[in-house]
């Protein structure tokens, strides 16, 4: 369920005017609030969703201040170096060993959209609204499918700067890692790969924040709201099967520290991988 599977620029270019914007309302339920939580501990050492999981919603996420995974910077250096190479083996490149290309491994290309990655359908994720009325009465509306309101192609925003915020940025290169990380055997993984977090996750959280901080989003999710409600935050359910919430993060800039952390090297291929 967790896995992202590699589809072709072509196929997201087409996909991507269906995919925008298309929202479908699922039930609206209203009942007391409950959390849902997992029992699992703070971590400290991998870069994993599990950081998340705590009581106090608005607890500083746990994550280790180097996680070794690559940048924004060298997965666009290491697909320039691809379509430079003559070869036909996709070796070559920044994030390559031997026949083994970094994006042919996660399974993208630069050409593909944000969007057609970054979307509740690719990801098998499903975003709730969780809302209340003037007397506290809980409403909960699940949107089976959201996507990005960001359209560029992959290359394009990991290397300008420029085109979109640091958040943004940074979690292409996170969803990059993350894709890595699954699909690369277990036995040949780096001391930074083990706990890494799923690439469900890394959409997953963008897609709050796509939602909560762009202003296409902000019109999407109000447009949603029962009656009479107010926004509380959004939420998913991760693949250790807590719910994460928007709450979780105070601002702007608690998102894009999430996913510097998780994509914030210029190095090449690490040594033991």
């Amino acid at each position: 369920m967790d896995k992202v599977d590699s589809i072709t620029a072509d196929k997201a270019e087409s996909e991507r005017s269906h995919q925008r914007r298309k929202l479908l309302k699922g039930a609206i339920t209203t009942a007391p609030a409950v959390m849902i939580l997992a029992n699992r501990p703070v971590f400290g050492a991998s870069c994993s969703i599990s950081g998340f999981l705590s009581i106090d919603p608005s607890a500083n996420l746990n994550l280790p201040a180097d996680c070794e995974a690559w940048s924004p910077g060298a997965w666009y250096s290491a697909w320039q170096s691809r379509l430079s190479s003559a070869k036909n083996d996709n070796s070559g490149g920044q994030l390559s060993y031997g026949k083994n290309d970094g994006w042919a491994v996660a399974g993208y290309f630069g050409t593909q959209t944000f969007s057609s990655i970054f979307n509740t359908t690719h990801a098998l994720v499903n975003i709730e609204i969780v809302s209340t009325d003037s007397t506290g009465n809980q409403a909960t509306t699940q949107i089976t499918n959201y996507t990005s309101v960001i359209d560029l192609e992959m290359s394009h925003l990991l290397h300008d700067s420029s085109v979109v915020d640091t958040a943004t940025r940074h979690a292409a290169a996170a969803l990059l890692n993350a894709s890595f990380v699954q699909n690369w055997p277990i036995d040949k993984h780096a001391t930074w790969m083990n706990g890494f977090i799923a690439p469900k996750d890394v959409i997953g959280v963008y897609l709050l924040y796509d939602a909560t901080v762009h202003n296409d989003g902000k019109s999407i999710i109000s447009g949603l709201l029962p009656t009479g409600h107010t926004l509380q935050y959004l939420q998913y359910q991760s693949t250790l099967g807590a719910m994460i919430k928007s709450s979780s993060f105070t601002d702007k800039q608690s998102f894009e520290n999430f996913f510097i952390m998780l994509a914030s090297h210029d190095k090449g291929w690490k040594p033991g991988i």
